[in-house]
């Protein structure tokens, strides 16, 4: 991915996620709708906001033993 897309996409994220209401989940695939690019790119990019501490992760508490790998996370700018 372009340097400038890469940004551009990165900031494009953290608007999505700063207007979102507290509490409600972010979900990379409804990022992505909004980018208009693969889910996969939109979690790349996320990753590497976790890593430069842009974003924090805040998980929510586990689901049953057969969805514990999909417990549910909200992502604070």
């Amino acid at each position: 991915m372009k340097p400038s897309l890469k940004l551009t996409n990165a900031v494009h994220i953290l608007v999505y996620i700063a207007n979102t209401k507290p509490g409600d989940r972010v979900v990379s695939k409804d990022i992505a709708q909004s980018v208009n690019t693969n889910p996969s790119r939109v979690r790349a990019l996320m990753s590497d906001l976790f890593s430069a501490s842009v974003l924090n992760r805040r998980r929510r508490g586990t689901r049953s033993s057969s969805s514990s790998k999909k417990a549910g996370r909200d992502f604070v700018g």
